[in-house]
């Protein structure tokens, strides 16, 4: 057969430009980009572009506008209706709550936030408060002729502005908005909703819950009224004999807790040196004792590994039972891995460029309150203890891939057996 030969095609060569010349003449000039013409007819009216309508600019206008609308998150209403709230507790709770003791006659609101202000306001909140404005008040003592200003501005200009139109407002409310508001509710409730739910679900619900709600009268009632007596009698006898004893114990509890801080400081800052010194000593010896382990195990372990798999080796008949101690890293691979795990870029590229290496930071001991103190060792790594744990991984996987392969070799070398 006639091997049919390729011959490759000669490219022709081309010859390289003359030099240009660099006056102004000879360089381009920009010319500005003309837009397209639009189409005409044969009378002069232009000529509708395909896949256009009149209209079509609008609606892709009216389309980026409401995309470009910000959409309200489902919250906003739920964080108006907590503000509103909110608002309207403080103005009621300001408004009633005038007196700083209330007598027992006075709305549950303000014997609930007189008990919030004696018992958590009073010891934990205002005296941290007071600290706080005791060490500031230095550095707010130039600002004080501007905020005496202001202050004084503000009662004589805004504050009358402002309680005139809160009075009026008031006025407003009630001669205008109250009675209207309330005949709108009445007329709706008492006039639509109510009927409807005592016609529908009322009776249904009353046959359903009257068991329930005679055992809650006969059974539960009598005993809570019962124990609500004698709590309240028993709380009044209690209460002004243990205020003493409870004062007592607040006191004698921050005051141990302010001598135990302060003497915990101090003894911490004289055992913190000699700590760091211990357990940099028990580093040393801890890679120590793992050196001498890991020769140990070189020494006495390897050879019988050895053995062991060279006659693994014979009986599968495969020669992946020799056993190298080389190939279990010891101390100083793991360290020497690590070190190459951690060259920066910049060291790693030096060889090939022929530059010197980048010199790299080391830690040094650190100075505190005037003494020189070790560098920290919660932050060092145990290169030892990692080389035992990489040859104890080692050592495993190569006994799971030998035993693996013996047993393939055992169910290849079997002979097959036909079911009758």
């Amino acid at each position: 057969m006639a091997q049919s030969m390729v011959v490759p095609a000669r490219k022709t060569s081309v010859s390289a430009p003359p030099p240009a010349s660099r006056s102004n003449s000879s360089q381009p000039l920009p010319r500005a980009v003309k837009g397209k013409a639009p189409l005409v007819t044969v009378n002069g009216a232009p000529l509708a572009t395909p896949g256009t309508t009149p209209g079509n600019t609008k609606t892709k206008k009216l389309l980026a506008k409401k995309k470009s609308k910000h959409k309200t998150s489902p919250s906003s209403f739920t964080k108006c209706l907590f503000l509103l709230l909110l608002s309207a507790f403080t103005l009621y709770a300001t408004s009633i709550c005038r007196s700083s003791s209330p007598s027992r006659d006075s709305s549950p609101i303000c014997s609930t936030l007189n008990v919030y202000r004696t018992q958590i306001l009073q010891p934990y909140v205002i005296p941290r408060l007071q600290s706080i404005y005791t060490r500031v008040s230095p550095h707010l003592a130039p600002l004080k002729p501007y905020a005496t200003s202001t202050l004084a501005f503000t009662d004589a200009h805004i504050i009358p502005r402002v309680s005139a139109t809160l009075t009026t407002a008031k006025i407003v409310y009630e001669t205008h908005v109250h009675p209207r508001l309330w005949f709108f509710i009445d007329q709706y409730w008492n006039g639509i909703i109510k009927p409807i739910y005592f016609k529908g679900p009322h009776p249904f619900l009353e046959v359903q819950t009257r068991p329930y709600r005679s055992y809650y009268h006969s059974t539960v009632v009598p005993y809570a009224r019962k124990a609500r007596i004698q709590l309240r009698d028993a709380y009044a006898r209690t209460r002004p004999l243990a205020d003493p004893y409870i004062e007592a114990v607040r006191y004698s509890v921050s005051h141990a807790y302010e001598l135990a801080r302060y003497r915990g400081l101090d003894a911490w800052a004289h055992v913190r040196p000699r700590l760091v010194r211990v357990l940099e000593g028990a580093r040393v010896r801890a890679g120590a004792l793992a050196g001498s382990v890991a020769d140990a195990r070189r020494e006495y372990v390897d050879p019988h590994l050895g053995r062991i798999w060279e006659k693994i080796g014979e009986c599968t008949g495969s020669e992946g039972g020799r056993y190298n101690s080389s190939d279990v890293p010891g101390p100083s691979s793991a360290a020497k891995e690590t070190a190459t795990a951690e060259e920066s870029p910049r060291n790693a590229d030096w060889k090939e460029k022929g530059e010197a290496p980048v010199p790299t930071r080391t830690r040094e001991p650190t100075s505190h309150n005037g003494g020189t103190q070790e560098a920290s060792v919660l932050d060092t790594d145990a290169d030892a203890f990692a080389a035992i744990l990489e040859s104890a991984h080692v050592i495993s996987r190569r006994l799971a891939s030998e035993s693996e392969s013996s047993l393939s070799s055992a169910f290849a070398s079997s002979p097959s057996t036909s079911t009758p």
